[in-house]
């Protein structure tokens, strides 16, 4: 259907390497930190996400998905960026209907 999810685990515990996706669960994440990273989108490598995140220095594994964990304001910040990359520099009101 072309929808793309992008999917955030806010915790209050330190995560070892937050500028991090992954392609696989880690099977010490909590119940919910393994949920969301299950629904969330793969990252396709030629993508503007993953090329706005290896600009930023992040890793970004193979068949890595649009997800992480993050206990920092400022990595929320930052992912958030990554998030609507791909809208910066194009109208985007062109995907809403005109009003009257």
């Amino acid at each position: 259907m072309g929808v793309i999810v992008v999917s955030c685990f806010v915790t209050d515990r330190d995560i070892a390497d937050p500028h991090t996706l992954y392609g696989k669960a880690n099977p010490e994440w909590t119940n919910g930190a393994k949920l969301m990273f299950d629904i969330a989108s793969i990252v396709n490598d030629d993508s503007d996400y993953a090329r706005f995140l290896l600009k930023k220095g992040w890793t970004v594994n193979q068949d890595s998905k649009l997800f992480v964990q993050v206990n920092y304001s400022e990595v929320l910040e930052e992912f958030i960026r990554v998030v609507v990359s791909p809208l910066e520099g194009q109208e985007q009101y062109h995907a809403l209907p005109r009003g009257i």
